[in-house]
């Protein structure tokens, strides 16, 4: 079991999902979601660790294997964070 007061990674993803959407700043987030400051730390941690490169790979091996590979349509942008 993670250490208390570790939040779990979907609420994390959840919550940068929801600045990337809404277009708000961090401090905006809706009240009951985790602390602002954990949200961006755990996205700044992933940025790091090539986390969302990661991602981004594993998405287009999948369209590859599914023969979905004309990756000019498709977009993973953000750029708005």
């Amino acid at each position: 079991s993670p250490p208390r007061g570790t939040v779990d990674d979907r609420t994390m993803l959840e919550g940068i999902l929801w600045v990337v959407r809404s277009g708000s700043p961090w401090r905006d987030q809706p009240e009951g979601r985790s602390a602002v400051g954990t949200v961006d730390s755990r996205f700044r941690a992933w940025q790091r660790d090539r986390t969302f490169a990661r991602l981004a790979g594993a998405l287009r091996g999948r369209l590859g294997a599914r023969r979905m590979d004309n990756f000019s349509a498709c977009s993973l942008d953000t750029t708005v964070i």
